[in-house]
């Protein structure tokens, strides 16, 4: 089967499903409550507003099946199943016949989360993530493939209910989203996403929660059961506001990163401990139609006998003309990200990026880590219809200090700090969505990248890479 036919038949299999779901159930039912979107996060959603009864839509039947104890022991059912087909060509701007590819990638997920009454809560869910003909360098790597594997799997007792004071404990294995995801998230483009073991509380005192952590990140292993990293502590505190304001809404957090052992980093090795204090804040600049979201943080710590210092900052300005045709918004983004401007100084100036949500930030070709980058973007989006969304962005990269390298989307280094050149390269990226149903959703996706001075200048030397996509995607 080709690869195109393969993107088709996703496609059809997700058309039909959508269209089947889609129908009214037989008989009568009452109206639909409003019912919760569908989060990246599936465990942040709640669906007890089902237990007013249930609604038109048939899979909402699976959203709120009653156990016992007069609606607060239910269980709720969900999952996704994802299919995406990529092309590349001069992969990581590498002009060779190994480094043209296309390939499809499969994810389902399937989740169970049980509510045993008002404060107690088990949350249960399943991954199976496959990659076929994936022969570029590195072959099915542990972003692309990982059998049949537990995603989350954590206790919670909440206590407080709707009170002024508020306590949710959790434990076991979980993913985590911060904010903006720009430092960590569950990394949902990837087919294995990201996910942590350990504890997380939540304290909520009237308008104000703090969300703390301590966890261990989880290794994907193509081959065993995923285990825990032993060697690698991942911790934080966050405070923010419970219900944001859409005027304004603001975050704090602390992260702390933890290496033991001797792992090499950037030409480094020894212990890693890395402190990171920032804060986000997002709202409308004097009309609700123009938004600014801000967001910085500076980094502290020790790599082996040298001590860290470094820093980050991101801003987006975004306005939107609803009543204009087809419903334009524009961006105008920058972000920088610092460098070790001098190795032989004792300090290093590198950011580390910790654990971000790379596509959304660097350009969807993924060739960029947020390290020792600077990022001016435009973006220009549009929806046509209610359904149909399209978007088109430019990203123009910079090295933040030319005496250090430019880094790939997972933090290593894609070239090596020579030169005085900062120009890295341009990116082009444009994308589109059509909404099936509710449940149903098609994307299709192209991107160019033109490498600038430094990466031309190296000697890998580097040539432009296209890179384009095809997914469907079935939630329920």
């Amino acid at each position: 089967m080709s690869h195109f036919t393969r993107v088709v038949c996703a496609a059809a299999v997700g058309a039909v499903l959508a269209l089947a779901t889609a129908l009214p159930a037989g008989g009568q039912t009452p109206a639909a409550p409003p019912r919760p979107a569908f989060q990246v996060v599936r465990f942040n959603e709640n669906w007890a507003v089902l237990r007013q009864g249930v609604a038109p839509a048939r899979l909402d039947k699976l959203k709120y099946v009653p156990l016992a104890g007069g609606g607060s022991f239910y269980a709720s059912l969900g999952g996704q199943v994802r299919a995406r087909s990529e092309v590349v060509d001069d992969f990581m701007l590498t002009d060779s016949p190994l480094n043209e590819d296309a390939f499809e990638l499969v994810r389902v997920l399937l989740h169970a989360d049980v509510h045993l009454g008002p404060h107690l809560r088990a949350f249960v869910e399943g991954k199976h993530a496959m990659a076929f003909d994936r022969a570029l360098p590195g072959g099915r790597r542990p972003l692309d493939h990982d059998e049949i594997e537990v995603q989350n799997a954590f206790g919670e007792l909440a206590l407080g209910g709707a009170g002024p004071v508020g306590l949710t404990a959790r434990v076991g294995r979980q993913e985590l989203l911060l904010g903006s995801q720009r430092l960590v998230s569950p990394l949902d483009w990837t087919n294995t996403r990201r996910t942590f073991e350990g504890f997380r509380a939540t304290v909520r005192v009237k308008s104000v929660a703090v969300d703390g952590f301590l966890t261990r990140p989880v290794t994907v292993d193509t081959v065993e059961l995923n285990e825990r990293d032993p060697a690698t502590t991942f911790w934080g505190v966050a405070l923010r506001p419970v219900a944001p304001a859409a005027a304004l809404a603001w975050e704090l957090y602390g992260l702390a990163l933890a290496y033991d052992g001797a792992a090499p980093l950037w030409g480094y090795s020894g212990e890693h401990e890395r402190v990171t204090v920032g804060g986000r804040l997002t709202g409308a600049l004097g009309s609700p139609l123009t938004r600014f979201d801000l967001e910085g943080g500076w980094q502290t710590g020790t790599l082996g006998d040298r001590d860290v210092s470094a820093w980050f900052m991101a801003t987006d300005l975004t306005r939107s003309f609803p009543t204009v045709p087809l419903q334009p918004a524009a961006t105008l983004g920058f972000d920088y990200a610092s460098g070790d401007a001098d190795r032989a100084d004792g300090t290093i100036g590198t950011f580390h990026q910790l654990f971000p949500l790379g596509h959304a930030y660097a350009g969807f070709m993924d060739l960029l880590g947020r390290q020792n980058l600077i990022e001016a973007r435009g973006v220009v989006t549009a929806a046509p219809t209610a359904a149909l969304s399209a978007r088109a962005s430019v990203h123009r990269f910079m090295r933040a200090d030319v005496g250090d390298a430019a880094y790939n989307v997972g933090g290593g280094v894609l070239r090596p700090a020579l030169g005085s050149e900062r120009t890295i390269g341009t990116e082009l990226n444009l994308t589109s969505g059509y909404q099936l149903s509710r449940y149903a959703r098609i994307e299709l996706g192209y991107g160019h990248f033109w490498p600038g001075a430094f990466m031309t200048g190296s000697a890998a030397g580097a040539v432009g890479s296209d890179w384009g996509y095809a997914s469907t995607a079935f939630t329920f």
